[in-house]
């Protein structure tokens, strides 16, 4: 199936710290060629950096993830973009390895819910590689039948940042799901 891309891009971000996703569809798209919906993070210090970014900036700054609802959603009409980073730490080596156990490693799930419920056309998920460690082979493979089930091809690979001509070697886990 051919799929027809939007005039404008609308985006919508979750844990979105400094925003690099915004960062980065600033350098590959002009202005005016893409929307940021929304953003979510606990740390004010983010909202600021965010509301200073050159180019596309968030519409709206959440303070938590659970503070948009249902009614708020449907407000922000549907997404073509969505990029979730939930928390490392539960799932990260220099972290505690909890994964869903810890309270931040459960936030995982609000993104996958806002996926099914909200339907977004492409949605992509970064997290650490120790994410994608047999450890947490149950929560990767639940959130891809999650994701299955609600209708998306999803696709992960652990890729490292030197590969891409960033002068540091750190290894991410992406999932792309379309």
């Amino acid at each position: 199936a051919v799929i027809k891309a939007p005039k404008i891009i609308k985006v919508g971000t979750d844990f979105s710290g400094i925003d690099g996703s915004v960062t980065a569809l600033n350098r590959m798209f002009p202005y005016g060629k893409f929307r940021v919906i929304f953003g979510s993070d606990t740390n004010r210090d983010a909202h600021v950096m965010s509301a200073h970014m050159p180019g596309a900036r968030p519409e709206k700054m959440y303070v938590d993830v659970n503070d948009r609802t249902p009614a708020k959603e449907k407000e922000d009409g549907p997404l073509d973009l969505y990029v979730t980073t939930p928390p490392c730490q539960p799932f990260s080596s220099a972290g505690n390895r909890h994964g869903v156990a810890d309270a931040r490693g459960k936030l995982l799930s609000v993104s996958v819910k806002f996926i099914a419920r909200c339907q977004p056309r492409c949605v992509v998920l970064e997290n650490v590689k120790g994410f994608s460690t047999k450890k947490f082979a149950s929560v990767k493979n639940g959130v891809t039948k999650a994701l299955n089930g609600a209708g998306y091809e999803v696709h992960w690979q652990v890729l490292t940042s030197d590969n891409f001509q960033v002068p540091q070697k750190r290894a991410r886990t992406f999932m792309v799901a379309i």
